[in-house]
């Protein structure tokens, strides 16, 4: 058996392997073909997502047109008041309704909207609406302005119900724009932002900025520029010593040779005033006073003058000792270079 193997080779061995070769070849060519798609299966799809769609269509016209619907009691702001004097004025019933909350206004005209309801003559017939922000404001008036006595009239608060007349023409409805909705939100939220009231005696925030003035005159800063970060470093090293120097605005375009001084505290403002008003800089005697909150010093210049005056910044930039002395300036400020440069400019 030995030599027939070594004479004419393993012949059963390699019909073995050549079945299994061929069965395993066959297996993945039926497994590839059960994967790909059949033309029938293809059509069986087509036809199910075209029925779909189909389907959707249908519903799209079978949903129901607008139509009249009750507004739910837990949204609902409006109150009916009924038994008013009638000789009572809007201004009288916003008085009383606004006892209870705040009144919803128009976002246009800023006007409550409250509504007395009147004869074709113009005459009141004694009963009103009354729209408020907060549901919790209808309850509250239901609670305390029902039967209540105006002027020997037990008036009747009850929460609105509004009823269809005729058709429901939803063309009719009023459409609120994005505007008014977005003005709205900000109305209510001005309404309801709370802040604490300053207290009595404490001082104004603006009162802490000191505006000197008669401290240049803007001609000098044409031709040397630099000269704005001598007036701000020599500012910043004289206040100083009244406290800590938040912050030194030169206007080196105003024609009144204006600074501002930001102190920390108002106090430390005072002390600045009385060190600087009336004092005499470069034969120039300054003005030193604190800063009302709404007047403004930076002075509007064409493209040509800011172009001009960013060329003559460049310019002075390119100097390496000029470049130091800004990093230094930012160093003492605790400021980056961009923002000094920028306050500058």
């Amino acid at each position: 058996m030995a030599r027939y193997q070594m004479s004419y080779g393993f012949n059963e061995l390699k019909e073995n392997d050549q079945n299994e070769e061929e069965t395993r070849t066959a297996q993945e060519v039926a497994f590839t073909k059960s994967e790909q798609p059949t033309e029938m299966d293809e059509i069986k799809s087509s036809g199910e997502s075209y029925e779909m769609n189909k389907q959707c269509s249908k519903r799209k016209q079978q949903q129901e047109a607008p139509k009249w619907f009750d507004i739910d009691p837990a949204h609902n702001t409006k109150v009916y008041v009924s038994n008013l004097p009638l000789d009572i004025t809007l201004d009288e019933f916003a008085e009383l309704m606004g006892k209870c909350g705040l009144i919803m206004r128009d976002p246009q005209s800023q006007k409550f909207k409250l509504k007395l309801y009147t004869e074709a003559d113009g005459q009141i017939k004694g009963d009103g609406l009354c729209d408020y922000i907060k549901v919790e404001s209808v309850d509250l008036a239901l609670k305390i302005l029902d039967e209540y006595v105006l002027r020997g009239h037990k008036i009747r608060v009850q929460r609105a119900k509004f009823q269809m007349r005729g058709e429901y023409n939803p063309a009719l409805k009023p459409k609120r724009k994005k505007k008014d909705r977005e003005k709205l939100a900000k109305i209510k939220e001005k309404l309801f932002d709370w802040r604490p009231e300053k207290m009595r005696g404490e001082r104004s925030k603006h009162e802490k900025v000191v505006i000197i003035k008669n401290l240049f005159h803007p001609e000098i800063f044409e031709n040397e520029v630099q000269l704005i970060l001598d007036y701000q470093n020599d500012l910043r090293e004289e206040c100083g010593k009244c406290g800590q120097v938040r912050k030194i605005i030169i206007y080196d375009r105003h024609s009144e040779g204006v600074a501002q001084v930001n102190m920390s505290t108002p106090e430390e403002a005072d002390l600045v005033i009385q060190m600087m008003a009336g004092r005499f800089f470069g034969k120039r005697q300054l003005t030193a006073e604190h800063w009302d909150g709404k007047a403004k010093y930076k002075t509007e210049e064409s493209e040509v003058e800011t172009e001009k005056r960013l060329n003559k910044w460049d310019k002075f930039l390119e100097s390496e000792e000029n470049r130091t002395e800004v990093v230094e300036n930012s160093i003492n400020t605790s400021k980056p270079v961009r923002e000094i440069v920028e306050a500058e400019l």
